[in-house]
């Protein structure tokens, strides 16, 4: 199975706090490069004209407790793309308790262990596993449910994350683990057919169904991908928080609400809690 490829229009960055990850093909495919103890989040878009889904493992471990939706881009913009906003994943989800509100909303809060690439401790005298290193993407088409209000859900993680300890990882790899936990918080507002809502259709996987990305630490003999010719810089764009504790410019709130009235209601300042 091709794991290198992704669906058409779903596209995925690994970032940190300089930018972009930089990357290259090594044998073990699509891998990213971090010195050991980076912090990093992954971001997900989806410019098909459908919804979609997916489930996240990094190190064989789950990193969403439930299958995540990816909303489809809402407008075309002036060079025909469809415009999305994306979904940033900051860590392994730990709890979550969610409520359907009335309105096509749902309000979420919750904790995540922050993604941290780390070098294992591998055992060398066990079997490699070659989990140990690995960011996996599952993705699946979506139908759809009656909403229901007022329905809540309290998740947590199972408590059987694969240890890298008790591994033999391949060689140059980075696994991923923090223990550092942080709140998660958030309101979604799905309006597009109003008295339902998208779920995965774990029947329906897209193609191809699956995405590997290998996190490597830094080292010099593989060759990165060029990066993109520089424009001239722009003035930075204001940023303000959204419900879900992400900045985002004007134009992304309008894209996401359908009007500037968020942006008018957020704040410049991270709010507490968030």
């Amino acid at each position: 199975m091709n794991t290198h490829d992704l669906p058409e229009g779903i596209e995925v960055d690994i970032r940190h706090k300089d930018g972009v990850a930089r990357q290259s093909f090594t044998e073990y495919g699509r891998s990213i490069h971090f010195a050991h103890g980076t912090k990093y989040w992954i971001s997900i878009t989806n410019k098909r004209k459908e919804h979609a889904a997916f489930d996240l493992y990094i190190d064989g471990r789950k990193a969403n407790l439930t299958t995540t939706l990816l909303y489809h881009g809402r407008h075309p913009g002036p060079d025909g793309d469809i415009k999305s906003r994306p979904r940033i994943i900051k860590g392994f989800e730990l709890t979550r308790d969610s409520v359907e509100l009335a309105g096509d909303k749902f309000a979420t809060v919750g904790t995540i262990e922050l993604f941290i690439a780390n070098r294992p401790g591998s055992d060398a005298s066990a079997a490699t596993d070659n989990r140990i290193g690995t960011i996996k993407f599952d993705f699946f088409a979506t139908r759809y449910a009656r909403r229901q209000p007022g329905r809540t859900q309290q998740l947590a993680a199972p408590n059987n994350a694969p240890n890298p300890m008790q591994h033999n990882a391949r060689t140059g790899v980075l696994s991923t683990g923090s223990g550092s936990v942080e709140p998660k918080r958030g309101e979604h507002r799905q309006g597009e057919k109003s008295g339902h809502r998208p779920v995965a259709d774990h029947a329906k996987p897209l193609d191809p169904p699956s995405h590997e990305i290998t996190i490597r630490e830094v080292a010099e003999k593989y060759p990165l991908l060029p990066a993109a010719p520089s424009a001239a810089p722009l003035p930075p764009a204001e940023l303000r928080y959204d419900t879900d504790g992400g900045l985002y410019t004007r134009a992304e709130f309008i894209e996401e609400y359908d009007g500037a009235a968020e942006w008018n209601a957020a704040v410049r300042t991270r709010p507490i809690g968030v």
